[in-house]
Formats: C-alpha cells, structure tokens, sequence
C-alpha cells in the first residue's frame, strides 16, 4: 500500500512543510487554475490565511494524490503525463516487491 511518506519522497516535497499554490500544483501534476477551481468547490483542503494567502501542508497533497479529489468532481483534469499517476506509482511499487 501506498503511504504519504512514499508519494511525497517519490515527488519532491516535505509532508509538514507548507507549500504555495503553484507549487502544490505543480507537486500534483495539474494547472494551477484547476487546482483553484478544485478549492474553491471544496474539493481539496488548503490552510487558508487570508484572501490571497493560500497553502497546502505536504500531507494535503499527498492526499490529493493518494485518494484524488472528493466525489462530484466529474471532468478530473488530467494529471502531467511527466509525472507519474498515484496509480502508476502503486504498480511500480507492486513489481518491486515481486
């Protein structure tokens, strides 16, 4: 099984460290508006400090990455194809254990 410490070690990022917008969508592999979009539905969970102040906690974005967005959500954008899914991530993990 797939943990948040694996995800965030295999993409770069800290889970208890805070990160900007850009660069949480940049950590999950989708635009920067979608991510947007996705929080202001309340899609996605952020810490927000103010209007324009907006974080994410490493351990949010693996979660976006372990378990996606929640339910309704019906045209997911398409994660960077340079980055691997949560899906591909699981496989490669499944064959080193072989």
């Amino acid at each position: 099984m797939l943990h948040r410490e694996n995800i965030a070690r295999e993409r770069g990022f800290a889970l208890y460290r805070e990160y900007g917008e850009e660069q949480a969508a940049s950590f999950i592999g989708c635009d920067l508006t979608t991510l947007k979009r996705w929080r202001r539905a309340g899609k996605v969970k952020a810490v927000v400090k103010g209007e324009r102040h907006i974080r994410y906690l490493g351990f949010q974005i693996a979660d976006i990455l372990l378990f996606g967005v929640k339910e309704g959500e019906a045209n997911h954008a398409p994660i960077n194809p340079a980055k691997p899914t949560p899906e591909q991530i699981l496989a490669a993990a499944k064959r080193r254990l072989k």
